[in-house]
């Protein structure tokens, strides 16, 4: 319902206004340190929710919606928004958003994805609500009560106003200022303890705050700076002091109500659209959050005092979200807190006292070929996975997972959305599929043509890379493929026929060099094409996972798939409880001493009772063992007594049913169980 309300004269005078271009915002104030920059395009209204420690933000386009952020950048979709314009988050984490638009407000309670619409029925006509404010606890001001909210409405084709409504109960909005002309264009709303504070961008003068009072009163401040085009305000509560977005010369500035006192806080921004609703300061006033364009900056007062007072839990005078951003501490658990103090407090568990909690997986590296289909129906999900990738590692990293990873297409490397490709399967390691495959299935690449070609070939693609492959000895072998067709040469998929044919010989090639297949399936996959990937996964220790909205959840696709390949080594049975440990307290019996709990083995180990005199079959030096994979394990020796009736004679000591030759077998097979 509503375009920007600009002028010629904010343009020319944004333009003159405008300074040089810098390659990162400057900061102005002393105190303040960044410690996060988050790339997201189209962004608005970045917030850290209390509850997690999240980032959460709107993307402002016409298909937008509300994401969470996690301290890697790694996004996921919450809820779809058409134009959200500004984004709050109470206290219990419940996420309301506005829509200019549409005119409404909505909401997602904490840890859910259910979209309510939460205030609707402003006035009729047009209803352009932006800026919120909820009253903190403690407020002793006239307007509302603790933990009710205020709402402007820019008014774009109608009434300039200021409504209140209730973050706990649906509707019942009500109108706390009515327009009388004063405001031009309310774009947001700040509250303290006692006082209300309006943005109003000015229109096409200058930029004016606002003291609302009792009755939906408003006067008008008197900074001792000039801004134009402002697009946000928020309040520090210790001091009441407020910061604002001059969004012309690209700055946050710093106001104290009663003097009009003015200090630049950050300067060399550049704000997307508007800028609306682009600031947030935490409840502790240690943080920080500003939302530009394309990048949304985190910055904390990092220094504590005394240590050990709230947010530095290791009392080590730094604040805790410094510690880790910074890299002097890690979260493997991505739950805001130093994995020390975790373990320290006894929140997570450390049974191996390897100082990382029992909750994350700890494994050999991960050594990952990502095998993309590089038709023209996969260009989302390439740029999606090369926008991410690095931001993956990272992720993996700070969970002590390293990742090895190789990016190829099948084919060719096409470039554009397929940048982070570095060659293609068929050029790095051939067109042969190893272990004797059937006729049709011999040549990777070789498709009859039309829909059915080689850059879809991604079940004999799996096959060449597990098989031909030189992998680093003793890390753990991944193969990924993605795309969204069948597997052999593409769409139609057939099962039984060639696509299934393609899959039995990619399990065969997999399971003999102990490789996990864990593919995704990109948007638009039949059923056919994910039913054959999900048994691929099956039959190699995998995992599959469809991504829908590539931007959302690509990256946490891999990020899943790798962590749930390190998890097979490290908690077999996913009790969240090293394997380790399972073994050293009782928990899971390892008879074989192969540093492999029993019940993850497949078929179950056969082990020989001490008292019945007979060796232990057992190879002790497996160093990774793959008995996890199905069929994947040494089969059971055959011992002694097996051979001879059980009317043996107790003492008998010829003949010897293990023939002496069968002890290079036996060494033979301990090999190749060691990658």
């Amino acid at each position: 319902m509503t375009c920007r309300r600009n002028s010629l004269l904010i343009a020319l005078l944004m333009f003159a206004a405008a300074p040089a271009a810098q390659a990162a915002p400057t900061i102005k104030e002393a105190g303040w340190t960044k410690i996060r920059e988050i790339s997201f395009s189209n962004a608005q209204s970045a917030r850290i929710n209390p509850k997690d420690g999240a980032i959460y933000v709107a993307r402002r386009q016409s298909s937008g919606g509300i994401y969470r952020v996690d301290a890697f950048g790694l996004e996921t979709k919450i809820a779809s928004a058409s134009y959200p314009s500004a984004l709050l988050i109470t206290a219990n984490g419940d996420l309301f958003w506005s829509e200019d638009h549409g005119g409404n407000i909505y909401r997602v309670a904490y840890k859910t994805t259910t979209k309510q619409t939460w205030v609707s029925g402003f006035h009729s006509g047009d209803d352009d609500p932006i800026g919120m404010a909820v009253a903190p606890a403690g407020y002793t001001g006239s307007l509302l009560k603790a933990g009710e909210a205020l709402v402007v409405d820019r008014g774009y084709n109608g009434p300039d106003e200021v409504w209140k409504w209730n973050p706990a109960v649906a509707q019942g909005e009500a109108q706390v200022h009515k327009d009388n002309g004063t405001l031009v264009d309310a774009v947001d709303i700040a509250i303290d303890k006692v006082s209300t504070y309006v943005l109003d961008t000015g229109g096409s003068g200058p930029g004016k705050i606002y003291s609302l009072g009792t009755g939906g009163t408003l006067t008008a401040l008197a900074p001792k700076m000039t801004f134009l085009n402002a697009g946000a305000i928020a309040v520090e509560h210790a001091t009441g002091d407020l910061f604002i977005t001059d969004n012309g010369p690209g700055r946050v500035i710093r106001i104290k109500p009663k003097t009009g006192a003015a200090s630049l806080v950050i300067e060399g921004l550049s704000f997307f659209g508007d800028g609306w609703a682009s600031l947030q300061v935490t409840p502790d006033d240690k943080t920080l959050v500003v939302t530009a364009k394309g990048k949304t900056y985190i910055y904390a007062r990092c220094g504590v005092s005394p240590a050990g007072s709230a947010g530095d839990c290791d009392a080590n005078g730094t604040l805790d979200a410094c510690d880790l951003a910074l890299g002097k501490a890690k979260d493997c658990n991505d739950n805001g807190v130093p994995d020390s103090c975790d373990i320290a407090k006894g929140t997570s568990s450390d049974c191996d006292k390897n100082k990382i909690p029992d909750e994350c997986p700890s494994c050999a590296p991960v050594e990952a070929v990502f095998v993309m289909d590089h038709s023209s129906s996969m260009n989302d999900e390439a740029a999606a996975l090369c926008g991410k990738l690095t931001a993956v590692t990272k992720a993996l990293a700070a969970r002590g997972i390293k990742l090895n990873s190789e990016m190829l297409g099948i084919a060719a490397k096409p470039g554009g959305a397929y940048s982070c490709l570095t060659s293609s399967v068929i050029a790095k390691y051939g067109t042969t599929v190893p272990l004797n495959p059937p006729a049709n299935q011999a040549v990777l690449g070789k498709c009859p043509g039309s829909s059915q070609v080689a850059s879809e070939d991604w079940g004999r693609a799996t096959s060449v890379v597990a098989g031909t492959k030189k992998w680093t000895k003793g890390n753990i072998r991944m193969v990924v493929p993605i795309a969204d067709e069948g597997p052999w040469c593409g769409n139609p998929a057939s099962d039984p026929g060639l696509d299934r044919d393609s899959i039995t010989q990619a399990i065969k090639v997999a399971k003999a060099n102990k490789v996990i297949v864990s593919p995704i399936t990109g948007t638009g996959s039949g059923s056919g094409v994910i039913k054959l990937a999900t048994d691929l996964a099956k039959g190699t220790g995998g995992k599959t996972i469809g991504s829908k909205q590539p931007q959302a959840d690509m990256a946490k696709a891999v990020l899943d798939i790798i962590k749930s390949a390190c998890f097979t080594f490290s908690d077999c049975n996913k009790n969240g409880s090293p394997d380790d440990c399972d073994i050293s307290t009782g928990k899971s019996k390892d008879c074989d001493k192969n540093k492999v709990p029993d019940e993850c083995q497949s078929p179950k180990p056969t082990c020989i009772k001490p008292d019945m005199g007979v060796p232990d079959m057992g190879v002790p030096d497996m160093s990774v063992p793959d008995l996890f994979v199905p069929d994947m394990s040494v089969p059971d020796l055959p011992v002694p007594d097996q051979a001879v009736p059980d009317q043996a004679i107790p003492d008998q000591t010829a003949p010897d049913q293990t023939a002496p030759d069968q002890a290079a077998p036996d060494q033979a097979m301990a090999d190749s169980m060691t990658p």
